[in-house]
């Protein structure tokens, strides 16, 4: 647990940093750091910070026209939801999630969705 607090510590340095840094370089560095302080965050429990961060990061990825990280992002997001139980929530994103590593070929992601989706669908209908 202190390791994901250290961990925490250090991403939230980077981000101040970058706020007050220029215009950055490779512009997929800040989507990589919302997206790892998001998983650090779930792993300690703060769903919704993580899910705050997750939603900042896709909206970076579309203002900047990123692909990179929007899979990854959105399956985040549902899996947050899926920690509360909340599997009507959580479908959509793992659905968007899905689509995403699909137009990558991102195979296993894909092979790992596909019954994961299924699974959420059966607890939300189970008929």
């Amino acid at each position: 647990m202190q390791q994901y607090e250290e961990a925490l510590l250090y991403y939230k340095k980077v981000i101040q940093a970058m706020n007050t840094t220029g215009q950055l370089q490779d512009k997929s560095i800040k989507t990589k750091i919302f997206y790892s302080t998001a998983r650090v965050l779930t792993r300690l429990g703060e769903l919704e910070e993580s899910t705050d961060y997750c939603v900042k990061a896709i909206k970076w990825c579309f203002e900047e026209e990123l692909l990179w990280g929007l899979g990854e992002l959105h399956y985040q997001i549902g899996y947050n939801f899926e920690l509360k139980k909340d599997y009507a929530q959580a479908l959509p994103y793992f659905r968007h999630a899905l689509h995403m590593f699909e137009i990558r070929k991102d195979e296993p992601y894909v092979s790992f969705l596909i019954p994961k989706i299924e699974e959420i669908a059966k607890r939300i209908d189970p008929a």
